[in-house]
């Protein structure tokens, strides 16, 4: 089998991975997946963040969380949902990470420190159990701003480091872990 193009497809298969029904349930118009699935294989490419630093990550996220907003308007009142795009590009980004020929591929070690834990319910709940916060009291992902996201993404730094893990793998310790047991 000949291997050229297999990065390429990979990163296309695990774009549509990523959003699935649940991902975005009540959190846009009808298409919303489809339309996100789209954007992370035409807008995310992986060739540049082996040379990004932590601001240049910082960015480059903030800026694609805004453009992918605009695609997925909230279903009661048309307003972009920044939430739904910031946790569907975090879990295409943590996919990425943590395939073997992605991470060697694309050197995405060198941004792992910099990719965050997409948030919803369980993993926000799980980070409130942790540290004693009150994060999971109002929290729903189609009203998650940036500040609130940067507060919640600090203390799953936190958590981590404590743990030896990047702050992104924490998903796979916290997401829908109580169907796990």
């Amino acid at each position: 089998m000949a291997r050229e193009g297999w990065a390429e497809d990979v990163r296309s298969h695990l774009a549509v991975a990523s959003v699935g029904g649940s991902t975005l349930r009540m959190q846009s118009t009808e298409g919303g997946v489809k339309r996100a699935r789209e954007f992370l294989i035409s807008s995310i490419p992986l060739t540049q963040f082996s040379s990004f630093s932590d601001l240049n990550y910082a960015d480059f996220l903030n800026g694609q969380a805004e453009a992918l907003a605009l695609k997925l308007p909230r279903p009661e009142d048309g307003r972009p949902n920044w939430g739904a795009a910031r946790k569907a590009i975090n879990i295409f980004m943590r996919l990425c990470a943590m395939n073997k020929d992605l991470h060697q591929g694309f050197n995405l070690v060198s941004i792992e420190p910099y990719l965050e834990v997409p948030l919803d319910s369980h993993v926000v709940k799980k980070i409130d159990r942790e540290i004693g916060s009150a994060y999971a009291k109002n929290f729903r992902i189609k009203n998650l701003t940036s500040q609130l996201s940067s507060e919640i993404q600090s203390a799953a730094t936190k958590i981590a480091m404590d743990k030896g893990l990047h702050r992104y793998e924490l998903d796979v310790l916290y997401w829908n872990s109580a169907s796990l047991i």
